[in-house]
């Protein structure tokens, strides 16, 4: 009896050490699990960190020893040692995996050698320890990388926006270097001091809303009717530049900021921004002359081309979507098609800057520094058909609607009409043709169309009082929206000038107001 309740005994203890050995080890399994996907280091934490002392001798113009961090990408690939950058298993955005050597990579290795001469930074200060620990845990963990692997290193710092104004109040006027206006809302969207202004107009303009930007100058701003969202060009010229989507909530009859979007973000301030008719794409014009075409809903980049040897200073559509045409300061403007980016053709008559090209319902129409507007009857024929000269010497953007094209001129608005006529000429008939038909008629013979091309002035508008010497203006900006109620449609234009005054014209109604940009 003894016997069998000692072992009744060593038995119960028996089953408690094996369950407390098997908690145990469970316990130490979950210890040595790898850290969840969501608390893994990834490049936004340390992107700052190689901004601020890498980039200066890493970046795409002076890639010092081969090696460019200018992007995500170029981050991983190799320089003239040929040795790994990354030494772990990497994992992009997309799921893509580049598998490396065993080890943590040159770039590990450059930052802890106490090698003057290997160690980076070079002439200059080591990271600090925290600073080196940050880089290898990113290392460590699978350099994860939080965006597209052809990305600006920039794109990944953390931006904080504000969620107030930076300034209260203006002391003057800001000057409206960007216009938007969506005429069915009865709402202007101004450029301010590090934000957008919201202006609804009724017999007055009143400021209903204003939305912090991430750059500090607004370059474009651009209305997608079809959407319902405006589109931001900001940034800090030779620095950064963003493309934002910031949605309309029709309860509020406001912008939604909490809900914005980064769209693009590039080396400098985007110069234009266009949305594609269907809404479908956004075009952007890049002060290092590329244009790149995105997709506007999930931002993923559709194709992007070096299309211009200088800054491009405008893009547009044509009204089927089918062409993007672009303009710039290489004194050439553009048509590509829009699926691809195959280039389709060069406008080559200009000799200065070409400030600005849109498109017509057929045709585009180009402006240039001299002041000179010329009219292509369409997006492949390089040279142009008819001009219309003697503007001031500038290099404002045109406005164009259907067949009819708008120019600043000083303060002047001025407005034109792109005319086709076709008439029918009898063609010359051949030697052989008149052997041939010798008993025919001479009044048989075959004709063919000819068209002529004609640019008609239209009335216009005088921003002030011509009666006034000392009243001047200078417009800056200019856009155009469309009101269409059943059969009918009305046009508006939004006006910005460089003493901070807007304006909303139509050519239509002749309805004009008049507003200043200072909350």
């Amino acid at each position: 009896m003894n016997y069998t309740r000692r072992l009744s005994i060593a038995l119960v203890l028996f089953i408690a050490c094996s369950m407390l050995a098997l908690a145990q080890s469970s316990l130490d399994q979950a210890l040595l699990t790898d850290t969840p996907e969501v608390l893994q280091p990834r490049l936004g934490r340390i992107a700052s960190l190689l901004i601020d002392r890498c980039v200066g001798c890493h970046d795409a113009q002076d890639a010092q020893g081969g090696y460019s961090m200018a992007t995500a990408g170029s981050l991983l690939i190799a320089g003239e040692s040929k040795r790994a950058v990354i030494g772990s298993r990497l994992s992009d955005a997309q799921g893509s995996d580049v598998v490396f050597p065993q080890g943590l990579g040159e770039l590990w290795d450059r930052l802890i050698t106490s090698d003057p001469a290997l160690r980076m930074p070079k002439d200059s200060d080591a990271l600090d320890a925290e600073q080196i620990e940050d880089i290898r845990a990113w290392i460590a963990t699978g350099a994860k990388i939080d965006g597209s692997l052809d990305a600006p290193l920039e794109s990944f710092m953390p931006v904080s926006i504000p969620s107030e104004p930076k300034l209260a109040t203006y002391r003057r006027a800001h000057p409206v270097q960007a216009i938007a206006l969506d005429a069915y809302r009865q709402t202007v969207f101004t450029s301010g001091y590090q934000e957008v202004l919201q202006w609804r107009w009724g017999d007055t303009f009143e400021l209903t809303d204003r939305i912090p930007t991430r750059g500090r100058t607004i370059s474009d701003l651009q209305w997608d009717s079809v959407r319902g969202t405006l589109w931001v060009a900001s940034g800090e010229p030779g620095r950064i530049g963003y493309v934002e989507s910031i949605p309309w909530i029709e309860s509020t009859s406001a912008l939604d900021s909490k809900a914005r979007r980064t769209a693009w973000v590039s080396r400098d301030t985007p110069l234009d921004i266009a949305t594609s008719p269907s809404g479908e794409f956004l075009g952007i014009g890049n002060a290092d002359g590329t244009v790149v075409v995105i997709d506007a809903s999930t931002n993923s980049l559709r194709w992007r081309m070096s299309a211009h040897a200088a800054a491009v200073t405008s893009i547009d559509w044509s009204p089927d979507g089918k062409t993007l045409l672009s303009s710039s300061r290489d004194r050439m403007a553009k048509s590509f098609e829009s699926f691809n980016g195959k280039m389709l053709s060069s406008f080559v008559d200009s000799e200065r800057t070409v400030a600005s090209i849109v498109a017509l319902t057929r045709g585009a129409v180009a402006f240039d520094e001299a002041g000179v507007a010329r009219y292509y009857p369409n997006y492949t024929t390089p040279n142009a058909r008819v001009l219309w000269g003697g503007f001031a010497q500038q290099t404002h953007k045109l406005v164009a609607s259907n067949e009819d094209f708008f120019v600043i001129d000083a303060d002047w608005i001025k407005h034109f009409r792109v005319r086709r006529e076709e008439t029918e000429v009898p063609e010359e008939a051949s030697k052989d043709d008149k052997e041939d038909k010798k008993e025919e008629k001479k009044e048989e013979k075959k004709k063919k169309k000819k068209t002529d091309f004609y640019i008609d002035p239209r009335e216009g508008v005088h921003l002030v009082d011509a009666s006034d010497p000392q009243r001047r203006l200078v417009p800056l900006s200019m856009q155009a929206s469309v009101v269409r109620n059943e059969d009918k449609q009305e046009l508006y234009l939004a006006i910005g000038c460089s003493d901070g005054e807007f304006y909303v014209w139509s050519p239509t109604s002749k309805f004009q107001i008049a507003g200043v940009n200072r909350p």
